[in-house]
This record gives C-alpha cells, sequence and structure tokens, in this order.
C-alpha cells in the first residue's frame, strides 16, 4: 500500500467517524427535539384541556344561574298570578256579600247569629251605619232594648257584639271573616 492509499484509506476512516458521530449527534438532537416537542405539546395540550375545562365551568356556572333567576323569576310569576286570581275571587265574594246584605234574608241571618248569642251578657251591638233600617226591625223584633251603636267603618255586613263578662268583642262582620278567609286561603310554600 501506498502512502497515498494509506493516506485516502485514514481520511476513508475519519470520514466515517465523522459521518457516524454526525448520525449520532443528529440521531441525540433529534430524540431530544422529538421529547421536547413531545412535551411541549403535552403541556399545550394540558393547558388547552384546562382552558377548555375551565371555560366550560364557567358556561356551565352561568347557565345554572340563569336556570335559578328563570326558576324564581317564573316562581314570582306565579306567586302574583295566584294573588291577583285570589284578589279576584274575593272580590267576588265581597260583592255577592253585599248583594246579600240587601235581602230578605240578611235580616233572617243577622237575627239568627244574635239569637245565638246570650242576650243578658250583650252590652251591646255595632254595626254599620247602612244597617240602620235594619237595626229598627230588629228592636222591634226582639222587644227589648239594646245598646246599638254605629261605626263608621265598613263592615260590609254584619255586627260586632261586645259583652260584658268577659269584657270581649265577638267579631261577626262579613269583612273580618272575609279577610280572615283571605289571609289563609290556599297557602302553599313555593320555596325552593
Amino acid at each position: 500500500m501506498t502512502v497515498q492509499n494509506k493516506i485516502a484509506s485514514f481520511y476513508r476512516v475519519i470520514i466515517n467517524e465523522s459521518r457516524a458521530k454526525r448520525k449520532a449527534a443528529f440521531f441525540d438532537i433529534r430524540e431530544k427535539f422529538n421529547d421536547s416537542v413531545d412535551d411541549f405539546l403535552k403541556s399545550e395540550i394540558n393547558k388547552c384541556e384546562d382552558g377548555v375545562k375551565k371555560e366550560k365551568k364557567k358556561i356551565e356556572t352561568r347557565e345554572i344561574k340563569n336556570i335559578i333567576k328563570k326558576n324564581n323569576l317564573d316562581k314570582k310569576n306565579l306567586i302574583i298570578k295566584r294573588e291577583n286570581l285570589k284578589n279576584d275571587l274575593f272580590l267576588k265574594i265581597e260583592s255577592r256579600l253585599k248583594n246579600f246584605t240587601n235581602s230578605k234574608l240578611y235580616f233572617n241571618f243577622v237575627s239568627n247569629e244574635i239569637n245565638k248569642t246570650d242576650k243578658n251578657n250583650i252590652l251591646k251591638i255595632e254595626f254599620n251605619k247602612k244597617d240602620s233600617e235594619l237595626v229598627i226591625k230588629l228592636k222591634e223584633l226582639f222587644n227589648f232594648d239594646f245598646n246599638f251603636i254605629f261605626s263608621e267603618d265598613e263592615f260590609i255586613g254584619g255586627f260586632k257584639v261586645y259583652l260584658k263578662s268577659p269584657k270581649a268583642v265577638i267579631d261577626k262582620t262579613f269583612k273580618a271573616k272575609l279577610n280572615f278567609e283571605k289571609n289563609n286561603f290556599n297557602k302553599i310554600n313555593l320555596a325552593n
């Protein structure tokens, strides 16, 4: 082998070693790059997933709040509707009671209610001013002189009996009965 051949052979060995080292270095770089790209991608995917989860939770929370607001609004509307229907009903009942006070049956009703009370224990009986004719008829019917007084308040009908003992008032006015029934009418609880 000549020197030239030896140099060429040596050159080839160095070139091959250099290629092998470059290949190894390139492979290492490529592996490190792939690993870092994979790590970066995984990190970015995790960040995106976290962001999507947070945004989804915000949207769900907002939707739940909107549902709660709508539910509360529906409850309020239902309560308002119920109150309106109740008020309409009791206005009709009040109108019927006023019509009843202009009938002959009203006199019978009042006289029967007074008969149910211990007449010896009556201190006075209070009527609405519009019932003055009724009071005259009651005095004639019972043939005794109760202390009848007239109230400025609107009773719709009925009367109040003031007792001697125990000192008490029996409220038999239509307005009191109507208000009691209205306040206790179909009570429901719409909370949650």
